[in-house]
């Protein structure tokens, strides 16, 4: 009888370390493996570039030494190429991996399972091409808000002497990439500033860097990552003026043609829906009747009808 006690309690205790185990595990979201873009930002004193890192669909799946990767391209803002730049594979364990163009070795994008003070070997570092594979070592882990998600974030620094980079970070977050650089690990660097400052998969963003600092910056909403390349235009050639901005108890809105049936949405930085309006009719200026109490801050403005979607970081004053 103490023998049959002892066995259930051993059963019991031992159903109870699975459980808080399971419960304890983090359920990792992986990088998108389709239809993903990510919009990076290239600037120094003397000029800005935009260049996009972007997968297209399942049809460009390769299989190297018998596992399957995604393809990863390349493109300059205003240029029509594209260049194939290397392949990477998500798994749901925190780890990903990338082989570069030309090369059959794969090494580590990210591992999410570390923890502050590990090392990490073998990791991928770029800058604008492979510059090959070196180790760093874990500052923080941190996890954020995201709409549905909670993402992990790490901060880790190199531990070797990188050709043609000095103090070199890296910040991971989960499901979005290098936040200096976007899928691939493009480090903080000197005087020359790679940001990741837009990452949409499925219609849906991720991250905008332009709303402010991370991670403050990490959104959640409907929306591609193409028309932030508005800020890289003319004014003159934006469809809609907003104005003021800042503001602090009305927002104007012109625009010298006539639309119908346009949407207007303002949204705070974790994604959250504020305001609302549709106009059957536009007349300009029109002004946005539904505006509540917004604390100071940034959010977004989303003017969109059915063929197209402009979005705008709006400010509050003090």
């Amino acid at each position: 009888m103490k023998a049959n006690y002892k066995n259930a309690l051993l059963i019991t205790i031992t159903l109870f370390a699975v459980w808080l185990n399971d419960i304890q595990a983090q359920q990792y979201q992986p990088l998108p493996d389709s239809t993903a873009t990510w919009l990076v930002q290239e600037s120094s004193s003397e000029y800005t570039i935009y260049h996009s890192w972007y997968l297209s669909d399942f049809q460009n799946d390769t299989i190297i030494n018998s596992n399957v990767y995604t393809k990863l391209f390349y493109s300059l803002y205003g240029a029509n190429s594209m260049e194939y730049t290397g392949a990477f594979r998500s798994l749901t364990n925190g780890k990903s991996y990338f082989v570069p163009s030309g090369e059959q070795q794969e090494v580590l994008l990210q591992d999410l399972t570390k923890q502050k003070g590990d090392t990490v070997h073998n990791v991928a570092v770029y800058n604008l091409q492979y510059l090959g594979a070196f180790d760093f070592i874990i500052d923080s882990v941190n996890y954020f808000p995201c709409g549905p998600y909670s993402l992990k974030t790490i901060t880790l620094h190199s531990i070797e002497t990188i050709p043609l980079i000095y103090g070199t970070s890296l910040h991971w977050v989960e499901k979005i990439g290098n936040i200096s650089g976007g899928i691939l690990n493009q480090p903080e660097m000197g005087l020359n500033i790679f940001s990741l400052i837009c990452q949409s998969t499925l219609d849906t963003t991720f991250f905008n860097a332009n709303a402010g600092y991370f991670p403050q910056s990490l959104v959640y909403y409907p929306g591609k990552c193409d028309e932030f390349l508005s800020i890289d235009k003319s004014k003159a050639d934006e469809p809609f003026l907003v104005y003021p901005n800042p503001f602090s108890s009305q927002l104007n809105i012109r625009s010298e043609n006539n639309y119908q049936e346009i949407q207007i949405e303002i949204y705070d930085l974790i994604g959250s829906l504020l305001v609302t309006e549709k106009v059957h009719n536009f007349s300009s200026p029109y002004l946005i009747r539904t505006l509540p109490n917004l604390k100071p801050g940034i959010y977004f403005l989303i003017i969109s009808n059915k063929n197209k979607q402009l979005w705008k970081q709006i400010i509050t004053k003090m």
